[in-house]
């Protein structure tokens, strides 16, 4: 999406807005898997044991995609006092005065790659000052140097969705100070 769909989702603020993930994205990844799955019988059919192992991997590789495709499984919730994430039908609430720092990033690994990486594989990470202090928030804060992330670009780019929640919670912060 461009700065013309972001300008338009913050000329909605205080909202609510919702956006969800692309299901263009989730049902290709779910027929990649099944396709491995299927190819990976056919070797393994007449095969070792061992290789069945590839088959279960990719199979159930495609359930998370496949949930991901339900009505209600996945988005993204703006309004003047936060946001609401629901990934595989968690939800989990965030307020903007706690969250800061949405940052497009690359995963860990892809950094220290010399070469740079396609632009599709970045997530958004953030911060969040209520998130609980756990091993799992103090090794994410290590690696990606914040402690939380979106569960899907939703359709932007990571950097767009960055700016979109950044300037969200600018405005958000604005009209809670008034």
């Amino acid at each position: 999406m461009d700065s013309d769909t972001c300008n338009e989702i913050l000329a909605r603020f205080p909202g609510p807005v919702t956006l969800y993930p692309s299901r263009r994205k989730w049902l290709l990844l779910m027929v990649g898997c099944l396709l491995f799955a299927v190819g990976g019988a056919g070797e393994a059919y007449n095969g070792d044991a061992k290789e069945w192992l590839g088959v279960a991997f990719f199979g159930l590789g495609a359930i998370v995609p496949g949930l991901m495709l339900l009505h209600g499984a996945a988005s993204l919730r703006l309004d003047a006092d936060g946001f609401k994430m629901t990934n595989l039908f968690r939800h989990t609430r965030f307020r903007w005065q706690d969250s800061s720092g949405f940052e497009a990033q690359f995963p860990p690994v892809l950094r220290a790659s010399p070469i740079q990486p396609p632009s599709w594989n970045k997530f958004v990470a953030f911060d969040n000052a209520k998130m609980r202090n756990s091993t799992w928030t103090r090794v994410s804060a290590l690696i990606m140097m914040h402690n939380a992330q979106l569960g899907d670009t939703y359709g932007f780019s990571a950097d767009d969705l960055a700016k979109l929640m950044t300037q969200w919670r600018d405005l958000a912060i604005a009209a809670h100070t008034r």
